[in-house]
């Protein structure tokens, strides 16, 4: 099982009686059985991208520009010099650059502070998607740079639209996969794992239950945190749960 199945597996534990089977059917869907009746499918909720008929999951982008940004300051670590600064990065999508190009353009930037001996704090211009800013600090032997801080521009908004919005495409999604496979179980429940952190009180979770007008090919959507051991919302055709 992957993290977030083990998250369902353990709220399904706590709280369903039922007799409950990993991937009964081997590797389609279901992800879980309980009983012989109800198929169980399981996803993370994150926080994507819309752009037209592209979806992108932000950590995607996330995971790139920060491993790029890694690689491109440690290679200044043996040009210390006596001197280290911070360095934040922010950036915003779409962004269609590919990883050895914008290396190349941290490193362009980088090389003009240095040579420049611009004073901070002070923005660098990577490109139309990235801006680093630099910051004084103490030194720090053999790194003449380090990551401070990130800020992703299409990360945040409104709280009960994100919501909105990732668990309807989650819905869809999941209601394309599970097809194939719907007439094998006489109902479908589908389990999201909270990995966007950003939680709901009372009244939101209410205006997100009435915004979702389809469930798609689910009679139930769960979504718990991410260690399984609290439901955030539970939305039901009609309120009923299969027995």
């Amino acid at each position: 099982m992957n993290r977030d199945e083990k998250a369902a597996e353990t709220y399904l534990i706590s709280q369903i009686r039922e007799t409950k089977i990993y991937e009964p059917d081997g590797n389609i869907p279901p992800d879980f059985s309980l009983g012989s009746s109800i198929g169980v499918e399981v996803r993370r909720l994150n926080q994507n991208y819309f752009d037209g008929w592209t979806v992108e999951g932000l950590e995607q982008l996330d995971f790139s520009i920060h491993k790029s940004l890694r690689t491109v300051l440690t290679s200044y670590d043996k040009r210390y010099a006596g001197q280290s600064y911070w360095i934040g990065v922010q950036y915003e999508r779409p962004f269609r650059g590919k990883t050895k190009k914008i290396k190349a353009d941290m490193k362009k930037a980088l090389d003009g502070f240095l040579e420049q001996g611009e004073h901070t704090p002070c923005s660098l211009h990577v490109n139309e998607n990235v801006e680093l800013t630099v910051f004084a600090s103490r030194p720090v032997p053999n790194r003449i740079f380090r990551h401070a801080i990130s800020s992703d521009d299409d990360s945040g908004g409104g709280v009960i639209q994100i919501y909105i919005d990732n668990i309807t495409h989650c819905i869809t999604e999941k209601t394309a996969k599970v097809k194939p496979h719907r007439e094998g179980y006489c109902a479908w429940w589908l389990i999201l794992v909270d990995n966007m952190g950003m939680g709901l009180i009372a009244d939101e979770t209410d205006e997100v239950k009435s915004a979702l007008l389809s469930l798609g090919a689910f009679t139930r959507v769960i979504v718990i945190n991410h260690s399984g051991t609290e439901c955030l919302l539970d939305m039901r055709i009609n309120s009923i749960v299969e027995k």
